[in-house]
């Protein structure tokens, strides 16, 4: 939730961008707003398939920034993998797809256990399994919320 804020925060407090008379409606035409407003708190099922690739990116984003692949693989797995790798390839986000596709090898070559307990998620965190793939996703820019932007309807004619 922090990490949705964060870029809520960023893309509505640009007051060079700002073109609309009223603040409310500039927050919600901004593209980027839009979309957070859209998809931010949806399923995947929901999803219509023409922003499927967008909403996959978007919530690996969201979730490695704001705990870790660790936090990404426990609360999207039921997301598919392979698909959001492809779909962080389609957008352009390469480099991305690259640390996913080493994460998710790593994430499956074992079997693995749902915490049960606050705790033995801790624990389990405090390991940080996924520290060199953290620190190759947190030192690539662009950030794949740019790549994302970018693609949406009407950031495509700039």
């Amino acid at each position: 939730m922090m990490h949705f804020l964060r870029k809520l925060y960023l893309r509505i407090f640009r007051p060079s961008q700002i073109s609309a008379p009223n603040f409310w409606d500039y927050a919600y035409d901004c593209p980027w707003n839009h979309f957070l407003y859209e998809y931010g708190s949806k399923e995947l099922v929901e999803v219509d398939q023409e922003n499927r690739p967008l909403y996959l990116a978007y919530m690996y984003d969201s979730e490695v920034m704001n705990g870790g692949h660790l936090q990404y693989f426990l609360n999207r797995a039921s997301d598919p993998f392979d698909e959001t790798i492809a779909a962080l390839d389609a957008i352009g986000a390469t480099v991305f797809s690259s640390i996913l596709k080493d994460a998710t090898k790593r994430w499956q070559s074992q079997q693995r256990e749902n915490s049960d307990t606050v705790e033995e998620y801790i624990s389990e965190a405090l390991e940080d399994e996924f520290r060199d793939y953290g620190g190759r996703f947190y030192s690539t820019k662009p950030e794949i919320s740019k790549y994302i932007e970018d693609l949406l309807p009407i950031n495509k004619s700039n």
